[in-house]
């Protein structure tokens, strides 16, 4: 692997303006960038695999992930543990999912850059300014799966924080009102929709009797009111 001054400097002598030689530099260092990083992550896969007992490695099977600096193509190790399971260690430590072609940085830039343009232009940016490209249908993909992710992120953090304690309030008067209606929908069908209102009182306005705090609840399963 040649260091990036004998590269730059090669460059330099068989460009005409700095424009043609930035635009051949930028391919160049990704080219770099990208061996010096399979080779850091094999020799990861190494660390987290060899001296494992109880690990029988099967086979190394390629992989590639677009970064930001550009593809990286590296090979990793799939290994059987003692209780029968399979699994790539490093896959698993990188938290990369399998099948994922792209790093969480890279998704998540993408994702950024979606969310307030149009799918076509981040498309013609991420072929611009990386040593990469991607269309325009990939970015959607994208879009919707750092999406999931967040969601499912949102979900987990909601559920390790304690519930809330209801707050018991005392009122004079509670007043609770039910009843239900038929519907037609389409093909001559029916439907129940079920009400239920719940206020604190009444008081008057004028001439009319307004209900004080009023809530109204409704559905199709009278179970869940």
């Amino acid at each position: 692997m040649e260091p990036i001054v004998t590269v730059a400097s090669e460059l330099l002598k068989s460009t005409e303006s700095f424009i043609q030689f930035e635009e051949g530099l930028i391919p160049l260092i990704a080219q770099i960038a990208c061996a010096a990083v399979a080779q850091a992550l094999e020799a990861f896969d190494t660390e987290l695999c060899l001296g494992k007992a109880d690990w029988q490695i099967v086979r190394k099977d390629k992989r590639s992930i677009q970064c930001l600096f550009g593809t990286v193509q590296f090979e990793r190790r799939l290994v059987i543990d003692a209780s029968g399971v399979q699994s790539y260690p490093l896959d698993q430590a990188l938290g990369i999912s399998r099948g994922r072609r792209y790093s969480p940085l890279f998704m998540a830039r993408v994702a950024e850059l979606a969310s307030g343009a149009v799918l076509r232009t981040v498309a013609k940016a991420v072929s611009a300014l990386t040593p990469g490209s991607i269309s325009f249908q990939t970015v959607g993909k994208l879009y919707q799966e750092v999406g999931r992710d967040i969601a499912e992120v949102e979900q987990v953090e909601a559920a390790a924080k304690p519930a809330p304690k209801a707050e018991r309030v005392s009122v004079p008067e509670l007043f609770i009102e039910g009843d239900a209606f038929e519907a037609k929908i389409k093909h001559h069908q029916r439907i129940n929709v079920h009400r239920l209102q719940v206020s604190e009182g009444v008081y008057v306005n004028g001439k009319r009797h307004m209900l004080i705090k009023r809530h109204v609840i409704s559905g199709l399963d009278r179970s869940g009111l």
